[in-house]
């Protein structure tokens, strides 16, 4: 009966957790280039436990991000980008660690750069590009060469990893994993479509879905313990009799 308790109150544990991720996915699902996540649960063999399980044999749950291409949804801005294909947009923080993210819904810097957001610094083939406010319209070639007039001022530099799951949750994107390192390569063949960004990956009725789902689980779970309480409760009372 102890083993009841634990074990269901192991499982609400995982289903607040799981209830939590798909809230964020929920408030993120407007942001551009988002990459929504999901939870899934290690296989447990019968009569035995999964690896990092608790002792109520509940499985590990693991948080996994979905890297599928979003929408590509046209602005009209001629500094909005959108990757097609695999990739990542590569900027720099103040503290010259990399950022890599989605989101091509660029500006121009205080200092006439190409900057995200968060005004970190887009960086092309030879470094953060720069732009010539006297050279007029940017225009993107579809390598992601950028073009100001008939001076050309920069390529976006787009990487992709071997194992992106491994990337860590970061201002502005993601950011390698310094307990799981791995190596940026450029992507071959970059493929940007200028005048529009991509949508984040989450669909918002297929989460609230979800959420309703988690939710019935969870009071199915709470039921199921106050049941054992009240039997415990009179087992007690039946041995204080006794």
């Amino acid at each position: 009966m102890i083993n009841g308790v634990y074990q269901n109150a192991a499982a609400i544990n995982a289903l607040q957790t799981w209830n939590d991720v798909i809230a964020q996915n929920i408030a993120s699902a407007p942001k551009a280039g988002f990459k929504g996540k999901s939870i899934s649960f290690e296989a447990v063999l019968p009569g035995g436990s999964a690896t990092g399980g608790s002792v109520a044999r509940m499985p590990k749950m693991i948080t996994t991000t979905n890297f599928d291409q979003g929408e590509v949804r046209t602005t009209g801005l001629e500094t909005d980008f959108a990757i097609k294909g695999p990739g990542f947009f590569q900027f720099v923080r103040p503290d010259g660690q990399m950022v890599y993210s989605r989101d091509g819904g660029l500006r121009l810097s205080r200092e006439g750069t190409l900057a995200n957001k968060q005004g970190f610094p887009v960086m092309g083939l030879n470094g953060p590009i720069q732009l010539l406010p006297e050279n007029g319209n940017l225009m993107s070639e579809a390598d992601g060469t950028l073009w100001q007039g008939d001076q050309e001022v920069g390529q976006l530099a787009l990487v992709q990893f071997p194992r992106p799951g491994h990337l860590n949750d970061s201002t502005g994107g993601f950011m390698i994993d310094r307990d799981r390192p791995q190596f940026a390569s450029p992507v071959i063949f970059p493929l940007v479509t200028q005048g529009a960004i991509e949508s984040s990956n989450v669909s918002a009725i297929r989460e609230m879905v979800n959420m309703i789902s988690v939710n019935n689980a969870f009071q199915a779970n709470q039921r199921v313990i106050s049941s054992i309480d009240r039997a415990m409760e009179r087992a007690v009372e039946v041995l204080g009799n006794t």
